[in-house]
């Protein structure tokens, strides 16, 4: 066992968080799974619930589990999760954001969004047509998409055009449309009923809430797709460089 600089014993939150780690390596608790609860642990192991709690806030730092009100805690990861987020500067990151994740397709139908129909210069009333999707990775679901349609593409568009989780691409692949740019839009919510059917998690959770507005090449609005990921789950990082004359 390993010892503290001082050549005693580590402290008891430590041996608990190197037992829990070699438990989960080792698939005792497999991914998907649950810990047992804090009382079940502090008994188990023989120490305060402070402890416990204090080697689960490391474990969930470290993306191992997860950890949520009124709910046992999920085994995520047998390892430390290295997270540097996701770059965005060009459509590649959005491309790389969504790798290995797959799309389950809720609907494609008419909705109205004051605030979409605004971005493509519509009336608030206007019925714009939207993709209601999934996005999943490993076979649980991360992040849900409602993704809204300027009315000249989403009048050309199906349900069964969306079979690639990169929904631009088929958009260009069945309209012929060439993205120009694209406006990123960030910020936090709690979850709502519908993240809570959708992602499995509980009502206020943290989420990360994003907004891509696609621009053709003439600059004109072709999409606005909101994406609202467990916040545990989403990192996206900018990079910034000094230009000097």
């Amino acid at each position: 066992m390993a010892t503290n600089e001082q050549g005693g014993q580590p402290p008891l939150y430590q041996r608990l968080l190197d037992s829990l780690r070699d438990k989960i390596r080792r698939g005792e608790w497999p991914i998907g799974g649950h810990l047992p609860t804090e009382a079940e642990l502090s008994e188990q192991y023989n120490v305060s619930r402070i402890t416990v709690r204090h080697a689960l806030a490391l474990l969930e730092q470290d993306g191992v589990i997860r950890k949520a009100r009124a709910r046992r805690t999920e085994i995520v990861a047998t390892g430390p999760v290295k997270r540097l987020g996701y770059p965005m500067e060009s459509l590649g990151d959005v491309v790389a954001m969504v790798a290995g994740a797959t799309l389950t397709v809720e609907s494609y139908a008419r909705e109205r969004r004051p605030e979409a129909a605004e971005l493509f210069g519509e009336k608030p009333d206007a019925r714009l047509h939207c993709l209601r999707s999934v996005l999943k990775r490993d076979g649980r679901p991360y992040a849900r998409s409602t993704i809204y349609f300027a009315p000249t593409i989403g009048t050309k568009m199906r349900k069964a055009d969306f079979d690639d989780t990169v929904v631009f691409r088929s958009l260009m692949r069945k309209t012929g449309v060439e993205i120009g740019d694209v406006t990123h839009t960030v910020w936090a919510d709690g979850a709502n009923e519908s993240d809570v059917l959708r992602l499995g998690c509980v009502a206020g959770e943290p989420l990360l809430v994003t907004l891509l507005l696609y621009r053709d090449a003439a600059g004109t609005p072709i999409e606005a797709a909101y994406t609202r990921a467990l916040a545990a789950d989403a990192r996206v990082s900018y990079a910034f460089s000094r230009r000097t004359a």
